[in-house]
């Protein structure tokens, strides 16, 4: 599920209120990811979207954003990020929790997926628009072919084990 919001968001930084909004908006939604959108249009030069995800939700699979760099931060919980080459090989894995300095960016060009590690995770998603075709930006890479898609997940996350 997707919100836009229609008011400025200047005092952001300061006020944390969306994150209750997204936790009431994904109480009333078991079953689905939540993602409230800060930027004013698909067509913005800057998508900032909050995003309440599940770990045993939806799958989403290595991707290329190929003119699109992507930002993480977690407020709650726990995210993978794998950076990927395009035969599915993990280069490099990180953890991007909520209690830590740490945030992930995947250039724009690089194979990458991401995956809550946590039941779920709440993260701030900034990256350059417009938007592009998701399904368009999805590789399926040898080894996502070979092992089928949870096994590749599972497997990816073997490095945090």
């Amino acid at each position: 599920l997707s919100y836009r919001v229609k008011e400025s968001i200047s005092s952001y930084s300061q006020d944390m209120s969306y994150i209750k909004t997204i936790k009431d908006i994904a109480e009333k939604n078991k079953d689905k990811n939540i993602r409230i959108c800060f930027h004013e249009s698909n067509d913005s030069a800057l998508h900032q979207m909050l995003i309440l995800e599940r770990r045993d939700s939806v799958y989403y699979p290595p991707h290329i954003h190929q003119n699109r760099d992507e930002l993480h931060y977690v407020f709650e919980g726990c995210l993978e990020v794998h950076l990927l080459g395009m035969n599915g090989k993990r280069e490099k894995s990180v953890l991007n929790e909520h209690d830590s300095t740490t945030f992930t960016f995947a250039n724009a060009g690089k194979p990458h997926l991401t995956r809550p590690r946590s039941k779920y995770t709440i993260y701030l998603e900034v990256k350059n628009g417009p938007l592009s075709s998701f399904s368009k930006e999805c590789i399926r890479p040898t080894l996502v072919k070979d092992m089928g898609e949870l096994e590749y997940l599972d497997h990816l996350s073997e490095v945090f084990k």
